[in-house]
């Protein structure tokens, strides 16, 4: 307010007193006239999605004095931990929380940049369950765990990918296969992330093989060969599937031992197909005459009591227990 300043002579006047006098002075409240950002805070970088963090900044209050002093009691819009979620430059407002000397609250602002949220990479966090297969069978990424990185930091397991090949293509080719992994967004540059896995793909081959309907015939006379009409192999391939092979058996690459006429210290037929055997047993029977039958009479079949038996042109025929003559 208003002061009156008394000035008084430092002698005596004639009456013997001090002469003085008086002059008004005005004194005004000290009051802040602006503020300002003297530190802006330590991140002004984000990315949406995170909360304001106004941590290291400094503001700096002018008094109506000239005088300037560091300042705590300031409000700010939006305050220190919103989460920030409009993409681009945002105004953050610091307002005294005083008036100044026209009774008005001083404000000043800070900008910050607000990035999109988006992924910055992909990974394989858990492989899928089946990495090993045959050629032919079908790619299966049951089970497989891709997880994605943000520019913020963060990590969130997605779904939202397409892999080279698709799931369910036949694998062919024999070897090490390299399944890419393609994120279905766009990284901050633009461009689509991506990963691998791998899974290795084998030969189909034969593993085994079995005779599962015997030949219609395994009994045999020395002498005969093995027979295999009616047989029914079974051929199991390592990736658990099967075939049947039942006719056309040299054709196919199938293989009897012994492939000799048979003698009757023969037991079994070893039945061969891509490295894999198999057992037939048998029985081989030695070669015996079951009968014998005049083919041909003799040419004299009339004789007078006291001539001699001539069998001339006579002949026997034999039939052998392999049906032979």
């Amino acid at each position: 307010g208003t002061q009156t300043i008394t000035i008084t002579y430092s002698g005596a006047d004639i009456n013997g007193t001090a002469p003085s006098t008086t002059v008004e002075v005005n004194v005004a409240k000290k009051v802040v006239t602006s503020i300002a950002v003297k530190t802006e805070p330590t991140k002004t970088e984000y990315v949406e999605g995170q909360n304001l963090d106004l941590t290291g900044m400094v503001i700096e209050a002018t008094y109506n004095d000239g005088t300037t002093a560091e300042i705590t009691n300031y409000t700010t819009n939006p305050v220190d931990g919103t989460s920030l979620t409009t993409v681009g430059t945002q105004t953050i407002t610091i307002t005294y929380s005083g008036a100044d000397i026209n009774g008005t609250a001083p404000s000043t602002t800070v900008e910050v940049n607000v990035a999109k949220k988006v992924v910055t990479s992909i990974a394989v966090k858990t492989e899928p369950t089946k990495t090993e297969y045959v050629e032919g069978q079908n790619l299966d990424l049951t089970g497989m765990v891709i997880e994605a990185t943000y520019n913020d930091g963060t990590t969130a397991e997605i779904t939202n990918y397409t892999t080279t090949p698709a799931n369910g293509t036949s694998l062919m080719t024999v070897g090490t296969q390299t399944i890419t992994i393609t994120y279905n967004g766009v990284d901050i540059n633009g461009t689509a992330p991506s990963t691998t896995v791998e899974v290795t793909v084998k030969e189909r081959v034969v593993s085994s093989i079995a005779i599962t309907t015997e030949p219609t015939n395994t009994d045999y006379v020395e002498g005969q060969e093995f027979d295999p009409t009616g047989m029914v192999i079974t051929v199991t391939y390592n990736d658990g599937g099967t075939a049947v092979i039942d006719n056309d058996y040299a054709t196919k690459g199938v293989t009897f031992t012994p492939s000799r006429t048979l003698q009757t210290t023969d037991t079994e037929i070893t039945v061969t197909y891509n490295g894999k055997t198999a057992t037939q047993t048998i029985t081989v029977a030695e070669k015996v005459v079951t009968s014998i039958e005049v083919k041909t009479e003799p040419s004299n079949k009339d004789y007078v009591e006291g001539q001699n038996l001539d069998l001339t042109g006579m002949k026997i025929e034999a039939t052998y227990n392999d049906g032979t003559t």
